[in-house]
This record gives C-alpha cells, sequence and structure tokens, in this order.
C-alpha cells in the first residue's frame, strides 16, 4: 500500500464533514472484504446504513485494509436510492483518467493540476473544493455551503451533467453522476491498486452556495427560468394557440427543456406523497403506482435503465412492505427506458415526445382513483378545478401583498378596528350619552352613530353565564 506513506490534506473525519452533518437522516457505507469470498468465489459487496448522528463513531471504526465507500447524498429511509433523497451537499465527478491515452500513467497529483487548469482556465468553471486520489483515478467534488434537499435534484441533475460533459475528455465516469452514488471513503485501501485514498487538493475558499454553482454552471438563473415562464403564459394568453384539431396547446411546466424534468420529478414525489396519505397501496393498483412511479422517475433524469430495477424494489417497498411487484411488468418499460437514454423520440401530431409515458393529469387521478381530498395534498397531479382554486388563492394572496405594499391594513386588522368602534359606540350609548354626542366622539352624525351601535352584538346574560361557568 504505497499510498499509506503520503501525506493526505484531510482526514476521513474532517473530509465526511464537508457533505455530512450530524442531522436527521442516513447515509450508507459499502464494503467489500477480499477475505469475504461468497460461493460464486468472488467478494460480495455489502451495505449497511447508519443514522448520520453516528457518522463520528462508524468512521472511527471503519477497516482501512478493505475497499470500502460511502454515499455521497443523505437519505429520509435507511435504504440508498434516489427516490428516498433527503439532503445532497456537493456535487462531484468521478475521473478514470487511467482509461484515457498519455494519461495512463500520470500522478494523481500531475492530474489534478490538469484537471483544475481544464475547468478554470479553459471551461470558465468554478473550482473544486476537494480533489481526492482514490487509488486509479480521481474524485473530484465541489461542496456546498448548506445542502439542498431533495426536492430540488433536477436542478442538480444538470449540473452534474455539465460538470462530466466538460471533464469527459478526462475520463469523467458519465454513470457515476446520480445521487445515489457512492465514493471511497479516505484512508481506505484500494485493493485493486493497492494505493490507499487520499486528499490531495482542499481548497476551503471553494466552498458556495449551490445557487452560486447553478449560475455558474446552468444557462438561466431561477430568476430567468421565472421570467421565461411568465413570458410563457403571456404569449399563451395572447396568442391562444391551438393545435391542428382545434384542442387547446398544451402547457409547459416552466417554459423551459429542464422545466419538464421538474415536472416528472415533482409526480413522483405526488405519487408517494399519494402512497403516504393511504398508508400503502391496495391490491389492484400497485402494478399501476409503481409503473407510473418508474416512468417519472426516468423522465426526471435521476436514474436510468441500469439502476431502475434497484429503485423499483425499494418503491415497491413502500408501496407494500410484504409485496414482491413481477419485473414482467416493467418490461416494457425498461425497453422504452433504453431508447430514451439513446436519445431516441417518437413523433405525434408534428411534435417529437419521449418515448416514455407522459399521461395527462386526468388520467393518473381516473386510474389511480385520486379523490379531491388528496389532490389538495399534491403538488402537480391535480385536476382543473383544483387548478383554478390553488389560481385563486394565489390572485388573492398576491392582490393582498399589493394592498399591504401601498400601507392598506390586512382584512382582519380592519375587522377587528371595526368591531372594537362598534363596541365602543354601544358602550357610550348604554353609558347614557345621546346618540348625537356619540356621533361627536367619533366624527360622524347622529343617524351613522346609531348603526355603527347597532353593529356591536352584546352577550347576552344566559351566555355570560354559560361562559363563567
Amino acid at each position: 500500500m504505497s499510498g499509506s506513506t503520503q501525506l493526505s490534506l484531510l482526514g476521513v473525519e474532517e473530509e465526511t464533514a464537508l457533505y455530512h452533518a450530524r442531522r436527521r437522516g442516513y447515509f450508507t457505507l459499502n464494503h467489500r472484504d477480499p477475505a469475504d469470498i461468497c460461493r460464486a468465489g468472488y467478494a460480495r459487496m455489502k451495505q449497511t446504513p447508519y443514522p448520520l448522528d453516528q457518522l463520528p463513531t462508524v468512521i472511527q471504526l471503519l477497516n482501512p485494509r478493505i475497499d470500502t465507500w460511502i454515499s455521497q447524498g443523505e437519505f429520509f429511509r435507511p435504504n440508498r436510492r434516489v427516490v428516498n433523497l433527503y439532503r445532497i451537499g456537493l456535487l462531484f465527478v468521478d475521473l478514470d483518467y487511467y482509461t484515457v491515452p498519455d494519461c495512463e500513467y500520470a500522478t494523481p497529483e500531475w492530474m489534478a493540476e490538469v484537471v483544475k487548469f481544464h475547468l478554470v482556465e479553459e471551461e470558465r468553471l468554478p473550482p473544486p473544493t476537494v480533489i481526492i486520489s482514490s487509488g486509479q483515478g480521481l474524485q473530484i467534488k465541489w461542496i456546498f455551503d448548506e445542502p439542498i434537499p431533495g426536492f430540488a435534484l433536477p436542478r442538480w441533475n444538470a449540473c452534474q451533467s455539465v460538470l462530466v460533459d466538460a471533464l469527459k475528455d478526462l475520463g469523467a465516469d458519465s454513470k457515476a453522476k446520480d445521487a445515489s452514488r457512492i465514493l471511497r471513503v479516505v484512508g481506505t485501501v484500494n485493493t485493486k491498486s493497492g494505493e490507499v485514498a487520499r486528499v490531495i487538493h482542499h481548497d476551503p475558499s471553494a466552498i458556495a452556495s449551490f445557487e452560486y454553482f447553478a449560475e455558474c454552471l446552468l444557462p438561466y438563473t431561477r430568476e430567468q427560468v421565472q421570467a421565461l415562464r411568465e413570458e410563457a403564459a403571456d404569449k399563451r394568453r395572447e396568442r391562444k394557440l391551438k393545435i391542428a384539431d382545434g384542442s387547446k396547446s398544451k402547457e409547459k411546466y416552466g417554459g423551459h427543456a429542464f422545466s419538464n424534468r421538474r415536472l416528472a420529478w415533482d409526480r413522483l414525489k405526488d405519487l408517494q406523497k399519494l402512497v403516504e396519505l393511504r398508508g400503502g397501496i391496495a391490491k389492484g393498483h400497485r402494478t399501476q403506482t409503481l409503473f407510473y412511479m418508474i416512468n417519472f422517475l426516468l423522465l426526471s433524469g435521476a436514474t436510468n435503465s441500469t439502476q431502475m430495477w434497484h429503485e423499483a424494489r425499494e418503491l415497491a417497498r413502500q408501496i407494500n412492505p410484504g409485496w414482491t411487484h413481477r419485473e414482467s411488468a416493467l418490461s416494457t418499460l425498461y425497453r422504452k427506458a433504453k431508447e430514451h437514454q439513446a436519445g431516441k423520440t417518437v413523433e405525434f401530431r408534428g411534435r417529437k415526445y419521449p418515448p416514455l409515458y407522459t399521461p395527462k393529469n386526468s388520467t393518473l387521478i381516473d386510474q389511480l382513483e385520486i379523490t379531491p381530498d388528496e389532490e389538495r395534498r399534491l403538488r402537480t397531479i391535480i385536476s382543473k378545478g383544483q387548478a383554478r382554486e390553488r389560481k385563486r388563492e394565489r390572485q388573492r394572496d398576491a392582490a393582498e401583498k399589493a394592498r399591504r405594499q401601498k400601507g392598506a391594513k390586512r382584512r382582519s386588522e380592519y375587522e377587528a378596528e371595526a368591531a372594537e368602534r362598534a363596541r365602543h359606540a354601544y358602550e357610550m350609548r348604554a353609558s347614557g350619552l345621546r346618540w348625537s354626542e356619540v356621533g361627536s366622539r367619533f366624527g360622524i352624525s347622529e343617524d351613522a352613530a346609531r348603526v355603527l351601535a347597532g353593529r356591536h352584538t352584546p352577550m347576552s346574560s344566559m351566555s355570560r353565564l354559560k361562559m363563567a361557568s
């Protein structure tokens, strides 16, 4: 283990603390012990989930002599699947530079300098925070100052794709960019090379917010995406576009290519929420629910045809812990997933669509028998009636916000003040003042004073007795 004598800039505790903190959730450790040979004649990888608050203890008990990997993301269930992603605190690229001609025998330190120069000087991208020599390649990481939640995964995936594409000529592994990925643990051996994984570059000043990295990597900021959405909505309203058969054109979720992946991810989360609301899915809807879950997961770009079977098993457990789904029920979806990965499309009425399924909300609501009460708890799988209701709520909130910005009082405040004025007017009259005197106190006429006092409904003697008891 020649690498064991070389200095690492960060130990395993410091390196993992950059993207894993002691908070709610789980991480996983995977290891392969060469001494633990299975019947097939090879060392099988074993995976163990742990609560995040046990990370310091678990790290101290690691065996540095066996291959060990750690999940980069954090999960809300003790299962390292992207459908369970809770949060993630970094971007990363797994660089197999030994597969690139002229780089096969390069030292990790030399390759790290090449990577930094290529990223900053040639691609004009943010410099990495950490570079780890994994024993055969490099693990390049961009650390966030705060982790992002799982619902931000579509933007995170888009950033990952940009970084992998930027380093593909240097050996970036395009199959190792998902949020459920595991990477080698610093201080443990790579038994293929005999080298120990170690940090060879660490730049604390390169830690930044995810929003900063996204603005550097993606063509549009969040504000620009929102502007594009509003612009697209304005055009739809003004031009009232219609497709050939005369029906209304389909609204695009967000008016931007990336938003289709966002919509697919949100629909998957809605279906997971539906499972939670129902306490599982009853017989008759399980296969169909799983089918749509995997379909939207594939459309979101969060997984691929190879990994979909692992994700399907986890989603099946969420649907019903004792249910074993038939893989043959997903065979068509698997074929379409491979076509989707290959970039194939299908054409319908002059427009191109992915080979995967893009059902309407009404189809999902009908087939899964989603009730109006359940709709109110979902984000995107909603009926037109629910959409109109939410639009009215947004408009009321916007109107109220505009009134507040102009200095107007909230309606509740205005009503409370009016009720207080009415009570004072009533009590003044009850104390013996004439109506003209009551009116003068408020700067209103005698008749207006009568009306004002009449708005106050005093508590009856019986009501007072009930409250006192």
